[in-house]
């Protein structure tokens, strides 16, 4: 009871002080209203955390991907710069024998032999993004099918850029590629997780 009859005195106090004042209430100044519009923040390219996502091993290598197609046979042998691959996939081709796809990220060294390219590669490297391919030639649908893809290329037949030839060794084996050129001419996709796991330890 005593509480209502308080709240009760107040609001009657308050009516009673407004009905016995005489001066007209003062208007509120009219306030100006600015808008501001912020534009909008550019969503930044994910960088890969915690390992390279290749290899396990250290941090995530800067620079593109660069996909080489290399010799596998007797004639190719002994390779060039192979150990210092990321990932290297083996393909069969024609007559049961094999060619490498070698793939670099963490560094970016000379490499031989370089040989032609496949139909199937792009479908194969698509994974890693807009990487860039090297290789010397290709036949059949094997170029028209990497120029469709959207990787970048520097093909050695095309002119391409970080070519040169080791004479000590007889041709088709002796094509080297410059991958540090390479790099430095064209603009490719940088590390990516493409599905690998690794242990902690």
């Amino acid at each position: 009871i005593r509480v209502t009859t308080t709240l009760a005195v107040v609001a009657l106090t308050a009516a009673a002080l407004g009905a016995c004042s005489s001066d007209p209430k003062p208007k509120a100044a009219p306030v100006a209203r600015t808008t501001t519009t912020q534009a909008p923040t550019p969503t930044p390219t994910p960088t890969p955390q915690g390992p390279n996502p290749l290899t396990g091993v250290g941090a995530p290598p800067a620079g593109p991907v660069i996909a080489v197609k290399v010799d596998d046979t007797a004639a190719g042998r002994p390779s060039l710069g192979l150990e210092k691959a990321d990932v290297i996939y083996i393909e069969e081709v024609e007559g049961g024998l094999t060619r490498m796809v070698a793939v670099f990220a963490s560094a970016k060294p000379n490499v031989r032999a370089v040989r032609s390219v496949r139909a199937s590669d792009p479908e194969l490297l698509r994974q890693y993004g807009r990487i860039i391919v090297v290789a010397s030639g290709g036949g059949g649908r094997s170029l028209p099918t990497l120029d469709q893809s959207g990787l970048h290329s520097s093909i050695n037949d095309r002119g391409g850029v970080g070519f040169s030839r080791d004479r000590s060794r007889p041709a088709p084996y002796n094509v080297v590629t410059n991958l540090a050129t390479v790099s430095a001419a064209i603009k490719g996709d940088g590390v990516r997780n493409v599905g690998f796991t690794w242990a902690a330890a």
